[in-house]
């Protein structure tokens, strides 16, 4: 049997993990979360949109 750290599904999710982190770094320097950071990029390209559509397209 290979050994965990081998298998793909295992390194993805690793390299997500990392990647989780590193936005989260990026983004504490501005006090802003990746969940705040997903709602405001959305706004950003389309202001204006209801709680629903905000909902929908996140």
């Amino acid at each position: 049997m290979d050994r965990v750290e081998d298998c793909i599904s295992f390194l993805i999710g690793k390299a997500g993990q990392q990647i989780a982190r590193r936005a989260r770094d990026k983004l504490a320097a501005y006090a802003v979360t990746p969940t705040q950071y997903a709602v405001l990029k959305v706004l950003w390209e389309q202001d204006g949109l209801s709680g629903a559509e905000l909902g929908g397209r996140l």
